[in-house]
């Protein structure tokens, strides 16, 4: 099976490699996972001659602790920065190690080669996930064991991943999660493409305009996804019934003129449990800002094609049946607030 490779994935892999390198992460890594290896090395029950991997290794906390325990050890991290220290604190630690640069996505390394896979807080940063946990079992021999550890969304890490996420880009945080064969409604010139997640197979795009059509070409041509125009109108869907895993909405709400009809739509077409990813424009959270809005509405919608200021996105949603899972009220920073006053979150489908 060949992996195409999404837009951008390139550049964002270098720029994360530049944040690890940054700073003094061997520092951090000795004050608060160097305990975690060696927890991890006595869990998994590492024996003399096994041959073992550590992805993502970083100075090698658990790839020492292996080596320790009697392991023939592969080091393999994105960040060759890092392996300097790592080689430094294995002699130190008197133990022999092979440390190799290379992604977790793209393992430099043979079918089968190894009794013992590991990694401790590493792996999980791959920006797909399953393409990595497909690595990781291709390398395993038959019978092999893999020992990870991973923060998990529920605790204060996921927390604070959270938090930081706040200052991602809109687009990109509204596509984080969309998977299967997924409806897009309002698609523009594609602006949302770069940022499909590799579990996207198939795009159903809905969009009225053939100029804005015409723009997406050069992104569609860049993405991993199969997308296909089927759809000019959102208000009347010629799709079947429970035809999609999930849909996804940014900008959009505002200037269809059934905003109701669209949404009854979305959800005749979206499989039970389906959710719906949306950011869009509307009724702001501050009366004084709701105040212009009314005032200038007219005016918006004459510019903008029929653009509303005033629509409650949230009662939308509740009034078509939709329960919110997810949901965020922000206003864009620098922007006039009657007009960027944001809601960004997901609806289930039940």
């Amino acid at each position: 099976m060949t992996i195409v490779e999404p837009a951008g994935l390139a550049e964002f892999k270098q720029r994360t490699r530049a944040t690890w390198a940054a700073g003094d992460f061997p520092a951090v890594a000795r004050r608060t996972l160097w305990e975690v290896g060696q927890r991890l090395v006595r869990r998994v029950g590492i024996g003399a001659g096994e041959d073992v991997l550590d992805v993502a290794c970083g100075t090698g906390n658990v790839a020492i602790r292996a080596a320790q325990a009697g392991g023939r050890v592969v080091g393999v991290d994105l960040t060759p920065e890092l392996l300097p220290t790592g080689r430094q604190l294995a002699e130190q630690a008197g133990v022999r190690i092979e440390w190799i640069e290379g992604d977790a996505e793209a393992l430099p390394l043979g079918d089968e080669s190894f009794d013992v896979v590991l990694s401790t807080f590493g792996v999980m940063f791959a920006p797909r996930h399953e393409v990595a946990a497909s690595e990781l079992v291709r390398v395993l021999r038959p019978g092999g064991r893999l020992g990870l550890c991973n923060w998990t969304p529920e605790g204060i890490q996921g927390a604070l991943f959270r938090t930081l996420g706040a200052y991602l880009p809109l687009r990109q945080r509204v596509c984080d999660g969309l998977v299967g064969n997924v409806i897009e409604v309002g698609f523009g010139s594609g602006l949302n493409v770069p940022f499909y997640p590799s579990t996207v197979t198939a795009l159903a795009a809905v969009e009225p305009s053939d100029s804005a059509w015409k723009l997406a070409d050069k992104r569609l041509r860049a993405t991993h996804v199969r997308v296909q125009r089927s759809a000019l109108d959102a208000q009347t869907l010629p799709y079947p019934g429970h035809s999609f895993d999930a849909a996804v909405s940014s900008w959009s709400l505002c200037t269809i003129p059934d905003a109701v009809a669209a949404l009854q739509e979305l959800r005749r077409v979206l499989k039970p449990g389906a959710r719906l990813h949306f950011v869009e424009h509307g009724l702001a959270p501050d009366e004084h800002v709701r105040r212009w809005q009314r005032r200038l509405e007219p005016l918006q919608k004459k510019i903008f094609a029929g653009c509303y200021l005033t629509r409650s996105v949230a009662d939308l949603l509740h009034s078509t049946g939709f329960i919110i899972d997810e949901l965020d009220v922000l206003y864009e920073k620098g922007a006039p607030k009657f007009a960027a006053a944001y809601s960004l979150g997901v609806a289930v489908s039940p």
